[in-house]
């Protein structure tokens, strides 16, 4: 599924189309997983969701077979919840699509799995949170945006069997503040 770069060109490395991951998650007798992310960025999602994709793919004798979508991707295709063994929703806000996506999987026993690498689920850490980003909260509109979008993660985490532990204390925080388990 690597992309190769022609010349001085350098593509997306994640410019396979969604068919094509689907047909990755639907690999014969493999034990697949879907990761799905908001939208491909170069941070989070490079480095928990696609490293992850391509750290898998790069290990065939673990027989597991993974994907990465995005969250309008599945708004319009949910096919992908139907092959797999297990869903990965990283740092994804709720919203309806995300609901879909977790009635779908537990509709047909499928865990879904709440991967973050910090404690942005938690509103209780809204200030630390903007000071630690050197976010200027300047007033109640940039307040609002913060506790929403820090709220939306955590109602994530909430609808998820599991939390991808990042560290001995995230994962404490997760299971403290969540009652999901962190592995």
């Amino acid at each position: 599924m690597r992309t190769t770069a022609t010349g001085r060109e350098f593509p997306d490395p994640w410019a396979p189309s969604i068919e094509e991951r689907i047909r990755t998650v639907s690999t014969p007798g493999a034990h697949k997983v879907a990761y799905l992310y908001e939208v491909p960025d170069t941070s989070t999602f490079r480095y928990r969701v696609f490293n992850m994709v391509e750290a898998l793919a790069a290990q065939p004798d673990l027989d597991i077979s993974a994907a990465w979508f995005t969250l309008d991707e599945a708004g319009h295709d949910l096919s992908f919840i139907d092959r797999a063994h297990a869903v990965v929703i990283c740092r994804t806000r709720y919203d309806n699509v995300v609901a879909r996506i977790v009635a779908r999987a537990h509709a047909r026993a499928t865990p879904v799995i709440f991967d973050v690498d910090d404690l942005i689920f938690d509103s209780d850490y809204t200030h630390l949170i903007t000071e630690t980003l050197d976010v200027n909260v300047r007033g109640n509109e940039d307040w609002d945006y913060w506790f929403a979008y820090i709220a939306r993660l955590g109602a994530t985490l909430r609808a998820c069997d599991a939390a991808a532990r990042a560290s001995d204390s995230c994962a404490e925080a997760s299971r403290t503040w969540s009652r999901v388990t962190a592995d």
